[in-house]
């Protein structure tokens, strides 16, 4: 998910939501992989309803629950807050041309002021001449375009504004263009913008005079205020039009159907030949030379009826079902083909000591965790780089796609069934000032995990099983990220799991003071491993 990513995920997502812009923390390794989400709160009519302080709690809320459900690993909200509104006014003298009404020249100009101040990305619909597969993550109100998503405006300059002006259709001149932003008053050059502010344009429909007074030939033009209304908002609704897309991609993307086929009725191919050959019977071949041709053509017989039988069970392969009477290396085989097919990774799978001295123990054992590797792979897919979300009810959501992989690799289950506790160093962060004091930047939280994987005595002291156990989990994380793997016997797992189940239910309920309590017991019990493991190496 790169940023581009959630900013239309969470513009597609999160209703009442007109821009948002995500920035990368900078300043050490204790700061990466948070973001500071900056919320644009969408207004009823931009131009014409400025708020200067407005209150906007459920949308911070939807919009962290959606960053959450779609977290990546080791990645989290540094800060979120919505963006304030600060009051800008933009006057001028404007001359039109004849043959325009001055209702649509002033709709179009406040249109494109308020645009330009604060952007709204423009959705659209599903393109059939364009990519085949929309990149990014899967919207289902309308697609945007690369342009749309436009850096938040540093600074606006007052000629700026005036170019604008006369772009607008039927504009001839414009002349005394002025600008006044809340806060800097009247303004003639380049204004910077604080990063936690935005210009919300105020047209002044309810004041005495217009900012914006338009002329043709020299006398000033009557302006029907209610006109201008009805003209903007029906311009904004066409800007901020949804476009579903679900049934465009049901539409678009149709899986090609195809025929039942008898493929188990098998017909000999000598009745198929010339009579010439001696085959065009039932009975017995007519000669030695067609009998000779016949015992030939039984060796692709069998080849072909095999081939055919397989096909007859292509049906049930591509839904996930394999016959259970296969030899157990042949149900491997389709199951490595049926993986790879669906992008699920299964080259390094633990053999636990107990198996490795029996060959055909270790392969029905690799049979049974790529079964269910196949059986789990819409959620493997979905799941794939994703940390834990505290506020999900799901439990597959509660743990991150790396340790739920890592359980079916290890024959594990959910929850205390499970054999590997995953714990993402960046969200033991402090939280509260009274922690941040406390530690004055003593500890490190950045791109890393730990793995405590529950084994028994025999297991925790096989080289070779831990080696694959490691290699397996470092395949399932992302390049970037440092793995620390601790190996426990089921005491210190429990331990492990319980502790960390509470800090999740400090994290959902956002008890701050419980979830850093937690959290630095959790780092601590952590590092006393890992001195205890470097002491013995």
């Amino acid at each position: 998910m790169t940023i581009a990513d959630f900013r239309r995920l969470l513009l597609d997502r999160v209703d009442g939501l007109a821009n948002v812009w995500l920035t990368p923390r900078r300043g050490g390794a204790d700061v990466d992989g948070l973001y500071d989400i900056r919320l644009h709160a969408r207004l009823p009519l931009p131009g014409v309803h400025p708020e200067p302080h407005p209150h906007y709690r459920d949308l911070v809320a939807r919009a962290r629950r959606v960053f959450r459900r779609n977290r990546p690993l080791c990645e989290d909200i540094g800060s979120i807050r919505v963006l304030r509104p600060l009051r800008t006014t933009v006057s001028a003298d404007v001359a039109i041309d004849r043959g325009v009404r001055p209702e649509a020249v002033m709709a179009e100009a406040l249109f494109r002021l308020a645009l330009t101040l604060a952007p709204e990305p423009r959705r659209s619909g599903l393109d059939p001449a364009g990519p085949p597969i929309p990149d990014g993550p899967l919207l289902t109100n309308g697609l945007f375009a690369a342009g749309e998503l436009t850096d938040k405006p540093a600074s606006i300059d007052r000629e700026a504004l005036a170019e604008i002006l006369r772009d607008v259709p039927g504009v001839l001149r414009v002349s005394d263009a002025r600008l006044w932003v809340e806060d800097h008053g009247w303004c003639d050059g380049t204004v910077q913008i604080d990063t936690d502010c935005y210009c919300s344009l105020d047209a002044g429909i309810e004041s005495d005079a217009l900012p914006l007074a338009l002329s043709l030939d020299g006398r000033a033009c009557a302006v029907d205020r209610g006109d201008v209304l009805r003209r903007l908002l029906r311009r904004w609704d066409a800007h901020r039009a949804d476009h579903p897309l679900k049934a465009a991609y049901r539409e678009t993307f149709i899986l090609p159907e195809g025929r039942a086929r008898a493929l188990a009725r098998f017909a000999p191919l000598g009745p198929q030949l010339p009579r010439v050959y001696g085959l065009a019977g039932t009975g017995k071949p007519e000669s030695a030379a067609a009998a000779q041709l016949q015992g030939f053509l039984a060796l692709f017989e069998a080849v072909m009826r095999g081939m055919c039988i397989r096909l007859d069970e292509v049906a049930a392969l591509l839904g996930g079902t394999i016959p259970a009477d296969l030899p157990a290396q042949h149900r491997e085989d389709l199951l490595d083909l049926l993986l790879a097919l669906y992008g699920v990774p299964a080259d390094r799978i633990p053999i636990p000591p107990r198996l490795t001295g029996s060959r055909q123990a270790a392969t029905l054992h690799r049979v049974t965790i790529k079964q269910t590797l196949l059986d789990h792979r819409a959620t493997l897919a979905r799941r794939r780089g994703r940390g834990f979300d505290p506020d999900a009810r799901s439990r597959i959501r509660r743990e991150a796609g790396a340790a739920f992989q890592a359980n079916l690799l290890l024959g594990g289950g959910p929850g205390r069934h499970g054999r590997v506790c995953l714990i993402e160093h960046m969200m033991l962060r402090p939280r509260t000032r009274a922690r941040r004091e406390l530690e004055q930047g003593r500890f490190t939280y950045a791109m890393a995990v730990s793995a405590g994987i529950a084994m028994r005595d025999e297991e925790r002291h096989d080289p070779r099983y831990r080696a694959e156990i490691e290699a397996a989990i470092r395949d399932a994380l992302p390049a970037h990220i440092a793995l620390h793997v601790h190996f426990l016997d089921p005491p210190r797992w429990r331990r492990l799991h319980d502790l960390s189940r509470l800090w999740h239910a400090a994290l959902a309920l956002d008890e701050r003071h419980a979830a850093d309590q937690l959290a630095a017991e959790l780092r601590d019990l952590l590092e006393r491993w890992s001195q205890r493991e470097r002491a013995r190496e």
